[in-house]
């Protein structure tokens, strides 16, 4: 959400690239994440929305796909606290969507 809404106006495969190599850089020094997306227009605002299956096929940013790869950076550490930051009356399906991608990132990882 915060970290591609000033990036709006690249076209998905480059934002995507500096959403990573911005993570990438910043993740030394990161306690927190702030997990959500953002449905377009995209604007340049951080609209809020979720993580469960329905945002996804609604064509939100970061997709599935990313959004694994953006979390599997931090899936080692025990010192990151991750949290949705969906919209109102929407936090405890989402923290439930939230701990089904962590695992399957687990698993993915289970299986190398």
């Amino acid at each position: 959400g915060h970290c591609v809404a000033s990036l709006y106006e690249l076209p998905l495969d480059k934002l995507y690239k500096r959403l990573k190599d911005f993570t990438q850089n910043v993740a030394h020094s990161t306690y927190l994440l702030h997990i959500n997306t953002v449905q377009a227009p995209f604007n340049g605002t951080d609209s809020h929305d979720g993580i469960e299956t329905s945002d996804f096929d609604s064509s939100v940013v970061p997709n599935y796909k990313v959004m694994k790869e953006l979390l599997n950076i931090f899936i080692a550490r025990d010192d990151v606290w991750a949290i949705p930051e969906p919209k109102s009356g929407k936090m405890e399906v989402n923290y439930l969507a939230l701990l089904k991608i962590v695992q399957e990132i687990k698993d993915g990882i289970k299986k190398l």
